[in-house]
């Protein structure tokens, strides 16, 4: 994908693929990354997407309660996990 696209809106993307607009942020920060993928989404005519970077030293499991709040509103976000 091509980092740092910036939108119509004057933001910036993290990564854009011909599919997706991909959101990229730590585990911890997953909150604020359902957000930012819907803005790009819709900023950029792109499907949403959240690639979560886990840490290695997370001692809470940020992945389960990123999908369980996804599945709960029914957002269909794709994620994809990283490992540190």
């Amino acid at each position: 994908g091509i980092p740092e696209v910036r939108t119509k809106y004057g933001t910036y993307a993290d990564c854009i693929t011909n599919e997706y607009a991909i959101e990229v942020e730590f585990d911890y920060k997953w909150k604020e990354s359902i957000g930012q993928a819907i803005h790009y989404a819709e900023a950029t005519n792109k499907k949403p997407a959240i690639a979560i970077i886990k840490r290695k030293d997370s001692s809470v499991d940020y992945i389960d309660q990123v999908e369980s709040a996804l599945n709960y509103l029914n957002l269909n976000i794709d994620t994809f996990i990283i490992s540190e």
